[in-house]
């Protein structure tokens, strides 16, 4: 899909979050905050369920990522062209 066919405040919503850039930030923490866990996680040995739930939060992250990049991308995209 076309970065502008993307409804920026439909995907944020979908992650609990406003279309403004506070809720922008905070999300953006919020995954450092789960990358960072997932860090320390792994330096433990970790059992077969553990680790299955440890590999889908970190492919959740990773997807969040990709959704948030292209979010970032349209917003500025629009903040560019309102100038």
């Amino acid at each position: 899909m076309p970065p502008e066919h993307i409804d920026v405040a439909e995907i944020l919503a979908l992650f609990g979050c406003a279309a403004d850039e506070a809720s922008r930030l905070r999300m953006h923490a919020e995954l450092d905050a789960i990358q960072k866990c997932m860090l320390l996680r792994m330096r433990t040995p970790l059992r077969p369920q553990e680790f299955a739930k440890a590999k889908a939060m970190a492919d959740a992250s990773i997807s969040a990522r990709e959704i948030l990049a292209a979010v970032d991308a349209v917003l500025s995209t629009s903040s560019r062209v309102a100038r």
